[in-house]
């Protein structure tokens, strides 16, 4: 027998609103930094200002 599909689960999302000149810079510097997407820009950005505040290693 097959087992009942399961529902994925969801990673936890953040949303939040952007005026579309401030989208537009965001979508550079993720290209500059890499060419990566919005969100991995805003992952790492986070990380490196945790990391030089102390509150990750």
């Amino acid at each position: 027998m097959k087992s009942p599909k399961e529902t994925p689960i969801r990673k936890p999302q953040i949303n939040f609103g952007l005026e579309e000149e401030e989208k537009d810079i965001f979508e550079q510097v993720a290209k500059a930094r890499g060419n990566i997407g919005v969100s991995a820009l805003i992952r790492l950005l986070v990380m490196d200002e945790a990391r030089r505040l102390g509150i990750v290693k």
